[in-house]
């Protein structure tokens, strides 16, 4: 896996620690860690990987 989407999806996940959900908070987090995070998330999406990026913090929403 890219470094890149491996930072998206540790960033994702401790933001999760602070943030339980995927608010304007979280994303305005995300976007502070890893500027246009949108593209990374397209990215793993497009591998099929955004399901498992995603699916511990779903329990969070």
């Amino acid at each position: 896996m890219d470094t890149k989407l491996g930072d998206y999806v540790i960033v994702h996940e401790l933001l999760h620690f602070s943030v339980p959900n995927h608010g304007k908070l979280w994303k305005m987090l995300m976007r502070a860690h890893l500027g246009e995070w949108e593209k990374l998330e397209k990215r793993l999406n497009g591998m099929g990987l955004l399901h498992l990026a995603d699916s511990s913090s779903t329990l969070h929403e």
